[in-house]
């Protein structure tokens, strides 16, 4: 999950910079007149007008562009998170094979199983062999 989390925010990092250079360009081609120095263009009017619509109109894709990334990785990241459970056998889908529960939990986080009864499946077990509901001891 920490992984994700990372990415997801490497991602918006990466994008948020690339929306900071498209208005960096824009600013310094205002400010610069780009076009007239690098190509010998005829010089261009400093014009705040433009330089402040094309600023505002970049600010607002930028926004809405982002919302939607940060939405779309979030739904990625719920829909990895879940588990992925054969519904007969219980397995679990681990890097592309079937593997045992307690195989799962140590893979992926370490941690080692053991096994019990509970109350309900014990009662279930003892009608079973015994025809009889288990009488329960009184500590």
């Amino acid at each position: 999950m920490l992984k994700q989390k990372i990415r997801t925010k490497s991602i918006l990092i990466v994008e948020t910079g690339m929306f900071c250079v498209i208005l960096m360009t824009i600013w310094l081609d205002e400010f610069l007149d780009l076009p007239q120095r690098l190509l010998g263009a005829p010089a261009t009017p400093y014009r705040i007008e433009e330089y402040l619509l094309e600023t505002g109109l970049i600010a607002i894709v930028a926004i809405i562009v982002i919302v939607i990334t940060f939405v779309t990785l979030k739904k990625i990241e719920r829909l990895e998170g879940y588990l992925r459970v054969c519904a007969w056998c219980k397995n679990v889908w681990l890097d592309g094979r079937w593997v045992k529960f307690e195989q799962y939990m140590e893979a992926q986080h370490a941690l080692q199983s053991t096994h019990g009864i509970c109350e309900k499946c014990h009662e279930k077990l003892m009608q079973e062999t015994h025809g009889h509901a288990a009488v329960k001891e009184k500590p």
